[in-house]
């Protein structure tokens, strides 16, 4: 008995010195919310900020990579998501807990869907500086742009001296119809392209330990663009394949250096429900991932910049620029009656909707059309006079004027462009 109890008392003596404190890991994830500002995108109802708030205190995580998070500020003043506001709330009220966000632009900085970016526990680590835009070189020059959602860096700290890290949160091309292999070949360029560019991230952050993970829909660890990271000096935690999506596929990887003491003991953890269809009602199509850092002595050779409380906010850019918004066309003198007829072409070339409120176009001769709605993305619409024709047959000067009185487009047409029933498409802008 006696053995038995001196036994049991050493084995509780060897874990609890074998296994660090919860005080000495930071625990680091990812998640792809599927189109989490989009719900119409989503076969469920939306999430719940509550919902997705408990998944997240669940897990452990201290910082946690972001996918599929579409910006749906209505002011667009910056980039952000309204239910990451509310989650981010809900978990501050817990003791302890200092909850942040950022989300990163794609290539396109217009673009408001599928974006990710970085959420991270203040109280258990510090944002060092900014975020860094990485920009990889498109390596194929095919029908698809290498990293579509461009990468970003960010670097956090454990604390002063202690071990940091630098994120790359990625999204990888998708797989989609019979595409499949050809996604895997652009997946590889896209590896390749973003290695190419770590020289450049290690400097900046003055940082060895980079982090690469999120959703590179990936279908197996012997592909070539996972093959890739492992050569340039990464430990693939999901070498396994081991399903992290509802429809059972291992999309979601972290890649962490190998043979660092950091991440010696990391693995990944998939924090899957029991119900993959109750998983997915509720939150995403992906589930959200997990691995240890130990925390230790700070091994880097400085060089990176200061800590930051908050990471800078960049201002969304207006959309609302002459490149992005145009007349294209009019139509002086229809076939039919001119009164109601006449036409104006206006096209939105950006990739969010633009709103016209407040709006209007006017010629040269004091004529005054007033717009509203909105113009969808990349798209075109057509303006008619209500009551009468304004659009004159020899020749008009046309403007289109923002809600702030600001002339976005000019355009003149003279009478040799016009002719019965065409629209005149070669307009002069001033």
């Amino acid at each position: 008995m006696r053995t038995i109890s001196l036994f049991i008392a050493l084995s509780l003596l060897w874990i609890t010195a074998c296994t660090p404190a919860s005080a000495d890991i930071i625990h680091v994830g990812s998640w792809n919310i599927e189109w989490l500002g989009k719900p119409e995108m989503r076969k469920s109802p939306p999430q719940k900020p509550a919902d997705l708030a408990a998944e997240i205190d669940a897990s452990g995580v201290d910082v946690l990579a972001l996918q599929e998070i579409c910006d749906d500020l209505p002011e667009h003043d910056r980039l952000g998501n309204k239910t990451l506001d509310e989650v981010c709330r809900l978990l501050n009220q817990r003791a302890g807990n200092q909850w942040k966000y950022e989300l990163f632009p794609k290539r396109d900085i217009y673009a408001e869907d599928q974006l990710t970016g970085v959420a991270w526990n203040e109280a258990r680590v510090q944002r060092v500086g900014g975020a860094m835009r990485i920009t990889p070189v498109d390596l194929l020059g095919d029908n698809y742009i290498t990293w579509d959602r461009q990468p970003y860096a960010a670097k956090f700290s454990a604390g002063e001296g202690k071990t940091d890290f630098v994120v790359i949160p990625v999204h990888m091309k998708s797989n989609y119809g019979d595409s499949s292999g050809e996604m895997r070949k652009h997946r590889a360029a896209e590896a390749s392209a973003l290695i190419a560019e770590l020289p450049a991230v290690k400097k900046m952050f003055g940082d060895e330990d980079i982090i690469i993970l999120g959703d590179t829909n990936a279908l197996s660890a012997d592909e070539e663009g996972i093959q890739k990271f492992v050569k340039a000096g990464f430990r693939d935690l999901n070498s396994a394949d081991r399903s992290t999506h509802t429809k059972d596929a291992p999309f979601d990887r972290a890649l962490v250096p190998q043979n660092q003491p950091e991440f010696a003991n990391a693995r990944e953890v998939i924090h899957s429900g029991r119900d993959s269809r109750d998983y997915r009602n509720k939150l995403s199509d992906h589930y959200l991932i997990s691995f240890q850092i130990l925390i230790g002595k700070d091994d880097d050779q400085g060089g990176a910049p200061p800590a930051a409380s908050t990471a800078p906010q960049t201002p969304r850019p207006s959309p609302q620029q002459p490149t992005d918004v145009q007349i294209l066309a009019v139509l002086p003198d229809p076939f039919a009656q001119d009164d109601g007829k006449e036409a104006v072409v206006i096209a939105n070339s950006s990739t969010r909707p633009l709103k016209l409120d407040g709006w209007k176009l006017t010629d040269d001769d004091g004529g005054e059309i007033k717009l509203s709605g909105e113009i969808p993305p990349c798209s075109v619409i057509t303006i008619h006079h209500p009551q009468e024709a304004w659009l004159s047959n020899s020749g008009d000067e046309l403007r289109l004027i923002d809600a702030q009185g600001t002339v976005i487009d000019e355009v003149t047409y003279g009478r040799e462009d016009v002719k019965p029933g065409k629209f005149v498409t070669n307009l002069k802008r001033r």
